[in-house]
């Protein structure tokens, strides 16, 4: 009867929304001997995570995320659904909310957080649990979420359940080490809401929880993050913009500028910003400062610089073409993904620039194996090989790296043995060394 009781015993969590921050959050908690309710919407996808299948560059302890998927279903207690009933179907639950807050044409779109709220207020029991932790509008917590749950559910939310936001600071790549590993602040609509998310996210394998003063803050604390990067990731570009055009080595200035121990912070530069996080902030915070007579001028200036990188990076590309004769010449973007190594290419600045180079007439092959392109329109061809596309191209653009290029030193230039020369090597990665590239015929520009 031991066994018996003990899974009786054992407590139970739900993750609302199975995507880059839901899916490994749940693996997590699994791993830490919880039964698991992994909840969404997409029917194919499920059907592919309880087959041990999903495509993610994460690895937990230097395992594949695939293979720790595999084991967390073929164990018993890891159950991805689209059923509410099933992954809420307890008592005493504790849910965590992942599902966030897109934009569609510049505006928050909030509709999928109004249908997850609703399926959960719908099956909310007394004593429940609710931590949200996709990053929301500035006050959301309690002026969006509570009173959607208290309408659907009839409960209280500082009586009859518990409330709380803790922020998520995971990166793609390293989402199970920073999950666990990253402080991890959080802040409920009472003391004992905090008290009780605090105690989970421990429970889970956290190593330092913060507990904060309330969900405003932490939900203000996430976004300016997610801000100060966008903003610094500006600057970068906007120096290397400069380097290109006067004809320094980027890379070596900006290695003398990191040398002063007080700018040392100072991000690279790149092709722009994107993923799911950075570009979206400033407009988490914008409606909340609109609301409060506080306007952003610096963070908005930096928003559309981002923004406008792609284009300026396209336009490089046909002025050299223009210059040398090639109009009809061929470019090679490399990399799709919104960062190096990673299969995630939703709002990636590399599909930006491949349209815009499309936009201004010139011939674009792509490479990228591993980015997941589903959903995404509108893109030039992909070739297999990496070599296929630099054959013959008279440009090259170094937007992300994936392998065969190296994640620290320069890449051997035998990866650009095909390119016509005169040619241009647009390295937004510090992919290559410049003087062996222009030792190689090749003029290269940093950015």
């Amino acid at each position: 009867m031991a066994p018996k009781n003990r899974i009786l015993a054992m407590k139970k969590a739900t993750v609302m929304g199975l995507g880059y921050v839901g899916l490994p959050l749940s693996l997590v908690l699994w791993s830490r001997g919880f039964e698991v309710y992994g909840l969404d919407v997409r029917e194919r996808y499920i059907k592919d995570l309880c087959e041990g299948r999903v495509k993610m560059a994460e690895s937990f302890n230097g395992e594949p995320i695939t293979s720790v998927l595999k084991r967390a279903v073929a164990s018993g207690r890891y159950h991805p659904t689209t059923d509410p009933d099933l992954a809420l179907g307890y008592d005493d639950q504790q849910i965590i909310l992942t599902v966030g807050i897109p934009l569609v044409d510049g505006k928050t779109y909030t509709k999928d957080l109004e249908t997850a709220l609703d399926t959960l207020g719908n099956r909310l029991r007394k004593g429940a649990l609710v931590i949200a932790r996709s990053t929301v509008i500035v006050g959301y917590t309690r002026s969006f979420i509570k009173p959607r749950l208290e309408e659907r559910s009839g409960l209280c939310a500082t009586e009859d359940f518990d409330l709380a936001f803790s922020s998520e600071r995971m990166a793609e790549n390293v989402a199970f080490e920073e999950l666990i590993g990253m402080v991890t602040p959080v802040a409920g609509l009472t003391p004992r809401a905090t008290r009780r998310a605090a105690d989970l996210l421990r429970e889970m394998g956290v190593k330092e929880v913060l507990e904060a003063s309330s969900p405003e803050a932490v939900e203000t604390a996430k976004v300016f993050e997610n801000i100060a990067r966008d903003v610094n990731i500006a600057l970068a570009n906007e120096y290397a913009n400069f380097c290109a055009a006067y004809g320094l080595d980027t890379k070596e200035v900006l290695s003398i500028v990191r040398t002063h121990k007080r700018v040392g912070f100072l991000h690279y530069p790149g092709p722009g910003v994107g993923g799911h996080c950075l570009p979206q902030a400033m407009f988490y915070l914008k409606p909340t400062a609109d609301s409060v007579g506080v306007g952003l001028p610096v963070i908005s200036t930096a928003r559309k610089a981002n923004d406008d990188q792609p284009v300026h990076i396209a336009s490089l590309a046909k002025s050299w073409l223009d210059a040398h004769g090639k109009k009809n010449g061929k470019v090679a973007l490399i990399g799709l993904a919104m960062k190096d190594y990673s299969t995630d290419a939703r709002l990636s600045p590399a599909v930006d620039l491949a349209r815009s180079l499309l936009d201004k007439g010139l011939g674009v092959v792509c490479w990228d194996p591993v980015a997941d392109l589903a959903g995404i329109s509108g893109l030039p061809p992909c070739v297999p090989t990496i070599e296929e596309a630099t054959k013959g191209a008279d440009v090259v653009i170094i937007a992300t790296r994936q392998e065969p290029l190296p994640e620290k030193g320069p890449a051997g230039l035998k990866l650009l043995s095909g390119m016509s020369k005169p040619g241009l090597l647009l390295d937004c990665r510090f992919a290559f060394d410049r003087a062996e590239v222009i030792n190689n015929g090749i003029d290269y520009i940093a950015l």
